[in-house]
């Protein structure tokens, strides 16, 4: 994004009550530029395809047809560098978040619990739009507590600083948030870049990779290889 430019914002949401909220909330916040809402993924596709936002807001399930993570895909697809926040109320949040980080780059994930405060909606939708992937406190919870998913070659306050930065934080916010100096900060983020070194795709951000490394621990300690379907059979996750 060009600095000092709003960022255009499309929010898709079934539910005409919390769509027509959360427009109005977005219309009200400085350099935010809602440029369209719809109900379902098909006009959903057609009028981001001529608005060109920056963001959508995404809600998982969308009635009978595709979901949002279907829908995200096909969007990326003609705007490669769209910024996805998929939204859910459903309480199985490591498996729709396993979907989620298996997308990369350019997707967040939310819980429509979060957007009872206006700050971490606010901070989520412009770290998106830089480029980050976000992830909801219950995510960051899990993660933080499951050492034993990888987390263990980090330090306490390493695990801390990754905590907040993958809840969208900048590197002043996630000192704030500990007690720290910014400097103390940077040096923790260049520690971490380095451990995680040999997992990044060289073409990925040190930043967005150590987010989604993170995040990728909630849904490790919960089983990766599948996910159980509505019958409760196991699946493959899909790709």
């Amino acid at each position: 994004m060009t600095p000092g430019t709003p960022i255009k914002i499309f929010v898709v949401e079934d539910e005409a009550l919390l769509r027509e909220l959360l427009a109005n909330l977005l219309a009200s916040i400085e350099d935010f530029e809602l440029v369209g809402t719809a109900g379902d993924g098909d006009s959903a596709l057609a009028a981001m395809k001529i608005r060109r936002p920056d963001v959508v807001l995404m809600d998982l399930h969308l009635g009978d047809g595709p979901n949002g993570i279907q829908i995200g895909l096909k969007a990326q697809e003609d705007n490669s560098q769209l910024a996805i926040i998929v939204l859910t109320s459903v309480p199985q949040t490591l498996d729709a978040a396993s979907v989620i980080l298996d997308g990369g780059a350019r997707w967040s994930y939310l819980s429509k619990k979060t957007l009872l405060g206006i700050s971490a909606l606010e901070r989520t939708i412009r770290s998106a739009a830089e480029g980050m992937s976000v992830f909801d406190p219950t995510i960051v919870e899990v993660a933080r507590r499951d050492a034993s998913a990888g987390l263990s070659q980090m330090t306490g306050q390493q695990i801390e600083v990754l905590s907040y930065l993958a809840q969208g934080y900048s590197n002043e916010g996630v000192g704030l948030n500990l007690g720290i100096s910014t400097r103390t900060v940077d040096y923790h983020l260049q520690e971490i870049y380095n451990r995680l070194e040999n997992t990044r795709e060289p073409d990925m951000n040190p930043r967005v990779h150590a987010a989604l490394w993170f995040a990728r621990q909630a849904t490790l300690s919960a089983g990766d290889s599948a996910m159980p379907d509505s019958s409760g059979a196991r699946r493959p996750r899909p790709r």
